[in-house]
């Protein structure tokens, strides 16, 4: 990213990741998977594959912590040429399912900058019962980035088969479905027997593809 100004949409992932401590080390602590860790988060620009910003964090910090959250994206924004006048889109994995964060993103929009975000989200009953009414016809074979057909994983809409409250206005719902893996097996029951996923993707008011939904291999 340095010397150039990238030019359409500019994607940030946000994460948090576990980096071991060999030996008893400051702000090293058990994390949430019971290791003697520690728990930073990471900022990456997808375009151009260059971190943006490093935070290191206790080992017992939270996985979806807002205030965390929200400063670390201020630090990512600030690495970006003219991100006030941007169109940006944040992706975040489950822990950014927080109406904190989302509410936060949402106020980023202004006259010159768009500012779009892609999060995980935890399955609940509703949504399964949300699931099980879509008919099969609903189900769309998912894309790679590459645009290439993925066989075997299938994404579907959810949204307003489901209501949310409290969540952002024209929030979207894709589910995945794919063939579970060896070690997955075991969490599956009759009445699911395919690894269902959700995430929320940008608002439809977002340019995207028709089924688009990224499926990593199961």
């Amino acid at each position: 990213m340095t010397g150039r100004r990238l030019t359409g949409w500019i994607v940030i992932d946000l994460d948090a990741t576990i980096i071991t401590a060999a030996s008893k080390k400051e702000l090293a602590a058990v994390t949430f998977k019971k290791t003697f860790r520690f728990h930073p988060l990471v900022a990456w620009c997808a375009n151009t594959g260059e971190s943006l910003a490093m935070e290191l964090r206790p080992g017992d910090a939270g996985a979806n912590t807002v205030a965390d959250h929200v400063r670390f994206l201020v630090s990512a924004l600030e690495q970006i040429p003219d991100s006030s006048h941007a169109e940006i889109l944040v992706r975040v994995d489950g822990a950014g399912a927080t109406h904190g964060l989302l509410k936060h993103l949402e106020a980023l929009n202004t006259a010159r900058r768009k500012v779009r975000y892609a999060v995980g989200w935890k399955m609940t009953d509703a949504d399964g019962t949300a699931i099980a009414r879509s008919p099969e016809r609903a189900w769309e074979t998912s894309l790679k980035q590459n645009g290439e057909t993925q066989e075997g994983c299938f994404v579907a809409e959810l949204t307003g088969l489901n209501i949310h409250e409290g969540w952002p206005q024209g929030m979207r719902l894709i589910v995945r479905r794919v063939q579970p893996s060896r070690r997955q097996f075991a969490k599956l029951t009759a009445s699911s027997p395919s690894m269902m996923s959700i995430t929320s993707p940008p608002p439809s008011r977002t340019p995207r593809a028709s089924g688009s939904t990224t499926c990593p291999p199961a």
